[in-house]
């Protein structure tokens, strides 16, 4: 597994070359992207796929006002897993519409702050390979204003978005 801490989101490129020379791997435009997006995955990934997709719980559990949730983001049309994303989100700094659309397990949560115009910020922290499986991935925080709503891995598989 080789991992690059990302410093700023304005130099990420740089930190994707040196991921790219540490794992001897050369990514294409799209994944570089993936990478770096800070609108919505799930719009981006309609995007590159051609296609809607749709999200896929494949678990949730909430405690002590935190939720934990796996998801894929998959093709509707052909079921195909786009992106794979384990998530951390703190409801308590969250409005209610938005903690209830969550709970319901329906969307994905960038989907359902994008329909609900809450303004917020991707920072992310780290990206890396994982040459075992042939994935690429990013770590980050989703912020409004100065409070952290979401922690985020996101998977991607390389060789998929040409």
């Amino acid at each position: 597994m080789i991992i690059i801490s990302v410093k700023s989101n304005s130099t990420i490129l740089n930190d994707i070359l040196k991921l790219e020379k540490r794992s001897n791997i050369k990514l294409n435009s799209f994944e570089k992207i993936l990478l770096t997006n800070n609108g919505t995955t799930e719009q981006f990934l309609q995007i590159l796929s051609n296609s809607l997709t749709k999200i896929v719980i494949m678990q949730q559990t909430e405690k002590n006002n935190i939720i934990t949730r796996k998801i894929n983001i998959i093709t509707k049309d052909r079921g195909k897993i786009l992106a794979a994303a384990n998530s951390i989100i703190y409801l308590k700094n969250l409005p209610n519409k938005i903690k209830y659309e969550i709970r319901k397990g329906e969307k994905g949560i960038g989907m359902i702050i994008l329909e609900n115009k809450l303004e917020t910020y991707k920072r992310i922290k780290e990206i890396g390979y994982n040459s075992k499986e042939a994935y690429i991935y990013r770590k980050y925080k989703l912020l409004s204003g100065k409070h952290i709503i979401s922690r985020v891995i996101e998977n991607f598989s390389i060789g998929v978005y040409d």
